[in-house]
C-alpha cells in the first residue's frame, strides 16, 4: 500500500442546553469526512481541566458538584444529569464518573462515546465501558491494562507527548510544540534552536536526525524550510521537494522534480499528477478512484478496498490503486491505446513510456527508490539491467529471497501469478515462466509460449490445443456466443453490434456498458476512439502477442509516484 489530500469537512460540536445545563452532542458531518473541532468546556472544578491534541478548547476530569450534585463529565462536558444521559449502569458521584455501561467508555472521570467527538479522537473500539484500542492512526491516547490513557499522562506515558503507540512498550511519535522525541520515547525541550528548530528526531548522538514536516535536512543536522509551498519533505538542497504535504499532490517537471504541491481534487484523500493535472488516488471509504475522480462505487469496474480499488473489471486499466477506462488510460498518458491489451477482463499495458515498464499491467518508474523487493523481478532480454530508456521487459525472475516462484513473463511485461491480474493469466509460474495457465484467461501454452485464443479464434476467450489445433470453448470479454447449440463450438460476435459502447452481451441485448453502468436502451457515448481510446468492440478484440523468455538478475524498479505522503 505509496501522494496526498483536501478534505472539507465539519466538525462534530457540543453545545448546552441553556435550561438544563446539559451538554448536547451535535454531529455535522459534511462529504462523508469528519474533523473535529472546538467544543466549550462546561463547570469544571478546580485544577481539573485538560486538553487534547487535535481538539481545541478544555475538557473536564471532574465537575464542580457543590452546586449540581449529578453533575460529571460526559462526553468531555459537565452535565448536571450525566447518570441520567449516561443511562442504567453509570456510577457518578462527587463530580466525577468511575463506571460507563455500554456503549459509553470511562476516561479521565468522564463517560464518552467512540462516535462523538471527542471520543472519537481518543478510542476506536469500546466495549463493557471501557476503551479496548486507540485510534490506528496519530493516537493521541494508549490502552494498558483495561485503561485509557493520553500519551502525555506523566505517570504511564510521557509529559509532552502528543501521539504514541503502545505495545507492551510505550513509544512517543510526536510532541507538543517546541519539544521534540528522543531515541528513549521522551521529548525534550528544543532550547538550542541552531540544533533542534523544526526538528521531529534526535539521534543517540543528541543531533537532529529527521526534521519536521515542511523542512529539509542540511548537512551539519540543522532544519531549514523547504521552498516548495506546501512540501512535506524536502532533500538536502531545500529547493528539492521530495513529498508533499497530506492533501496536497505533486506536480512534476521533465527531470521527474517535484515544483508544487498543489490542493487535491474534490473528495479525494491522497492525489498525484496525471496528464494535464491531479487526479485522485485514493478516496473515502464508500467512494472509488474511477478514471482519476472519486465516484461512488461501482464493483462492475473496481473491486474496492477502504477508498483504492485491488482490482479493475470491464476491461479498465489499473493504475495507482485507481481503475481508468481504456480512453482516459489513453488520454492520461497511463498507456497508449495500440500498448493495450486484455487479461482476463482487465486491460494491461504491454509497453510503456521511456523510463517506465511494465510490472502487473501498470507502468512503473525504472529509477524509484521506493519500491526495494522489485529490485529483481524485470530486465532487458539480454539479461541486462534496465536503464532510462527501457519501456519493457524482456525477462522476468522472483525476488531473491521470496518463499515462491510467481513471476511470469507476459507480453513485454512481469506478472506474480498470486496477484489479481497475475493470476487471471496463470495460476502457477517458475523461473519467469507460465507453466499451468489461467482456463479463463483466453490464452493457451504452446511450447513454454502463451498464446492467445483470439489470435487463433477471432473474439475466444477460452480455449484448449492439442497437436497445433485449438478449439474455443467459450467467448471472450466483449463478445458474445451467437451459437444456439449449446453443444456446438463458440460462435463469437462483437458486443458492439448493439451499441458502440456495449461490453457485456447476451444473444438477445446489451447488458452492460464501458464504462461498467447498466445497460437501458443506451450507453454512455465512449470518448473518441481516434483521440483517446478503444471503442467497446475493439476493448475486446484485442490480439495478444505474447513469448515467455527464462528470467535473469533484474534491474531496478519502483513506482512513479510511489513516495506519496500519507
Amino acid at each position: 500500500m505509496l501522494v496526498a489530500l483536501v478534505l472539507t469537512a465539519s466538525a462534530v460540536l457540543g453545545t448546552i442546553d441553556r435550561s438544563s445545563g446539559r451538554a448536547v452532542p451535535e454531529i455535522d458531518v459534511l462529504e462523508g469526512s469528519m474533523e473535529v473541532k472546538a467544543r466549550a468546556a462546561g463547570t469544571c472544578a478546580a485544577d481539573s481541566t485538560f486538553t487534547i491534541p487535535g481538539v481545541e478548547g478544555t475538557f473536564c476530569k471532574k465537575c464542580d458538584a457543590t452546586t449540581d450534585t449529578g453533575s460529571a463529565p460526559v462526553n468531555g462536558l459537565c452535565d448536571t444529569a450525566a447518570a441520567t444521559t449516561i443511562g442504567n449502569g453509570a456510577t457518578c458521584a462527587d463530580g466525577a464518573c468511575t463506571v460507563c455501561p455500554d456503549p459509553y467508555f470511562l476516561f479521565n472521570g468522564g463517560c464518552y462515546k467512540t462516535d462523538t467527538s471527542p471520543g472519537n479522537k481518543l478510542c476506536k473500539t469500546a466495549t463493557g465501558g471501557k476503551c479496548t484500542a486507540a485510534p490506528d492512526k496519530d493516537a493521541v491516547t494508549f490502552v494498558k491494562s483495561d485503561t485509557l490513557y493520553l500519551c502525555s499522562d506523566s505517570t504511564n506515558g510521557k509529559a509532552n507527548c502528543e501521539t504514541c503507540t503502545y505495545d507492551s512498550t510505550f513509544k512517543c511519535t510526536s510532541c507538543a510544540k517546541d519539544y521534540l522525541p528522543k531515541g528513549d520515547g521522551s521529548c525534550e525541550t528544543c532550547s538550542d534552536t541552531s540544533k533542534c528548530s523544526n526538528c521531529a528526531q534526535v539521534s543517540a548522538a543528541d543531533t537532529c536526525s529527521a526534521c519536521s514536516p515542511g523542512f529539509g535536512l542540511l548537512a551539519g543536522s540543522t532544519c531549514k524550510a523547504c521552498t516548495v509551498q506546501n512540501c512535506k519533505t524536502c532533500d538536502t538542497d531545500e529547493k528539492t521537494c521530495k513529498v508533499c504535504l497530506p492533501s496536497f499532490g505533486p506536480t512534476y517537471n521533465s527531470s521527474l522534480a517535484i515544483t508544487s504541491c498543489d490542493s487535491c481534487p474534490k473528495n479525494c484523500t491522497s492525489c498525484t499528477n496525471l496528464g494535464p493535472g491531479l487526479v485522485c488516488t485514493e478516496c473515502q471509504t464508500d467512494q472509488a478512484p474511477i478514471d482519476g475522480t472519486c465516484v461512488d462505487k461501482n464493483d462492475k469496474v473496481c473491486t474496492d478496498s477502504s477508498g483504492t480499488c485491488t482490482s479493475c473489471l470491464n476491461g479498465y486499466v489499473p493504475y495507482l490503486e485507481g481503475c481508468y477506462s481504456t480512453f482516459k488510460a489513453a488520454e492520461l498518458g497511463v498507456c497508449a491505446k495500440e500498448k493495450q491489451f486484455l487479461v482476463g477482463n482487465t486491460t494491461v499495458c504491454s509497453e510503456c513510456k521511456p523510463g517506465f515498464v511494465p510490472i502487473n499491467g501498470e507502468c512503473l518508474l525504472v529509477a524509484s527508490t521506493s519500491v526495494t523487493r522489485a529490485t529483481q523481478i524485470c530486465q532487458k532480454e539480454d539479461g541486462s539491467a534496465l536503464d532510462a530508456s527501457s519501456t519493457r521487459c524482456g525477462k522476468c525472475q522472483d525476488v531473491t529471497g521470496a518463499s515462491t516462484t510467481n513471476f511470469f513473463l507476459l507480453n513485454g511485461g512481469c506478472y506474480n501469478a498470486s496477484t489479481e491480474v497475475g493470476k487471471s493469466a496463470c495460476t502457477t509460474a517458475s523461473n519467469g515462466v507460465c507453466t499451468a495457465v489461467n482456463t479463463t484467461s483466453g490464452l493457451y501454452l504452446d511450447n513454454n509460449v502463451l498464446v492467445s485464443c483470439s489470435s487463433k479464434v477471432p473474439g475466444c476467450g477460452a480455449c484448449t490445443s492439442s497437436s497445433g489445433a485449438v478449439t474455443c470453448t467459450s467467448c471472450g470479454f466483449g463478445y458474445y456466443n451467437a451459437n444456439t447449440n449449446a453443444s456446438a463450438t463458440p460462435d463469437c460476435k462483437a458486443c458492439s453490434i448493439y451499441h458502440s459502447g456495449c461490453t457485456g452481451c447476451n444473444t438477445t441485448a446489451c447488458t452492460t456498458c464501458w464504462d461498467g453502468s447498466s445497460f437501458n436502451g443506451t450507453c454512455p457515448s465512449p470518448p473518441s476512439s481516434s483521440s483517446s481510446g478503444l471503442s467497446g468492440g475493439a476493448i475486446a478484440g484485442i490480439v495478444i502477442a505474447v513469448l515467455l523468455v527464462l528470467g535473469g538478475l533484474g534491474g531496478f524498479l519502483g513506482w512513479w509516484f510511489g513516495c506519496r505522503g500519507k
